[in-house]
């Protein structure tokens, strides 16, 4: 069978074969390996390898000293403990104002996940139009009841019955 008569999974198998024979490449100096489940590294630091630097944590400034325009990227160092970097970056939240007090009116802001963003937006609208819908009413019943009032007394009253009745008003009969 020629080389391109063969199949996919021959050819796969020969070539995993043939990769197999061939040696790795030798450790270069500075490269880590892998020796009984520890990481060893093997002679000198290469080029692309830089040693630990110290960090002096006395260099950094008094986290009250921190303003708007300061410079917060010496708090990012791996050296500085995490508390330390914490309060320089609510320090940076708070100094400034487009931070620490954002736009009331943005509507990014409001929370519409629930009955608690919207209701109290929403609520007193609808007393208002529940109110004015109620005051309509009213007044287009008291508008049918005068219409129905008899025609020869102009007050609505009659001299048999007395004054009209009320709609709103139950009788007590």
């Amino acid at each position: 069978m020629s080389r391109e008569d063969e199949g996919f999974l021959t050819r796969w198998s020969r070539r995993k074969q043939e990769a197999e024979k061939t040696e790795p490449p030798a450790a270069a100096d500075g490269d880590i390996k892998l020796v009984e489940g520890a990481l060893e590294q093997t002679g000198e630091a290469g080029p692309t390898q830089k040693p630990e630097e110290a960090f002096d944590l006395s260099k950094l400034p008094a986290i009250e000293s921190l303003g708007k325009d300061s410079d917060y990227s010496m708090f990012m160092h791996k050296a500085v403990p995490d508390d330390l970097r914490l309060k320089a970056l609510r320090r940076m939240w708070a100094s400034d104002p487009m931070l620490a007090a954002p736009d009331l009116l943005d509507m990014h802001q409001l929370d519409y996940t629930g009955n608690d963003g919207v209701r109290p937006l929403v609520h007193p609208a609808l007393e208002a139009l529940a109110a004015a819908a109620k005051e309509l009413a009213e007044r287009a019943r008291k508008a049918a009841s005068e219409k129905e009032a008899p025609a020869d007394s102009p007050g609505g009253e009659s001299a048999e019955t007395g004054p009209a009745p009320d709609p709103d008003k139950q009788s007590s009969g």
